[in-house]
C-alpha cells in the first residue's frame, strides 16, 4: 500500500486509468484504484517471480502470516465446497487460483457493492477495523 500511494500513485501519467480513478471524488476511489493496480499487477505476470503463480506481489508473498492466511484460505475453501456437495476427491485436487488483494479505507470511505462473477466463492477478512467502523453487509 505504501508503495502504491507514495511510489506508484504519484509517477502515472495523468491519463492513466488508476490515475482518473485516483481523482475521483466519491469515497471508494482511493480503495478502487488500489483494487485495480493489484490486479492489474497479477495479471501482468508480476506474480510469476513468486514460488507460487497463484499469489500477488514477491514483497506480500514473503510475509509468513500472508503465507499463512493463504494456507487457511485454501483449505477452508475446499471444506466450504465438499460441505456444499462437491465431490471430496475432486474438491481436493481442484486446480483453483487464489486472487486476493488488499482494501485500504480511511474514515469515511467504503468498498462498493461487487460481483464476483464466475468464481467458485468468494471471502472477505478485515485484518484492522477501527471500534467506530462500519458495519459489513453480504447479500446473494
Amino acid at each position: 500500500w505504501k508503495h502504491f500511494k507514495d511510489v506508484v500513485a504519484p509517477s502515472l501519467p495523468k491519463n492513466h486509468f488508476i490515475r482518473q480513478q485516483l481523482e475521483q471524488k466519491h469515497a471508494g476511489a482511493l480503495n478502487d484504484a488500489f483494487f485495480h493496480y493489484q490486479k492489474q499487477h497479477f495479471e501482468d505476470g508480476a506474480a510469476k517471480s513468486v514460488e507460487d503463480p497463484n499469489t500477488t506481489w514477491p514483497e506480500l508473498d514473503q510475509l509468513p502470516e500472508y503465507r499463512r492466511l493463504r494456507q487457511y484460505v485454501n483449505r477452508l475453501s475446499r471444506r466450504y465446497l465438499i460441505r456444499s456437495g462437491v465431490d471430496q476427491d475432486f474438491a481436493q485436487n481442484l486446480d483453483v487460483s487464489i486472487f486476493n488483494w488488499w482494501a485500504v479505507n480511511r474514515k469515511g470511505e467504503f468498498h462498493g457493492p461487487h460481483t464476483h462473477v464466475g468464481e467458485y466463492h468468494v471471502a472477505v477478512f478485515y485484518a484492522k477495523v477501527p471500534k467506530e467502523g462500519g458495519k459489513l453487509r453480504l447479500s446473494d
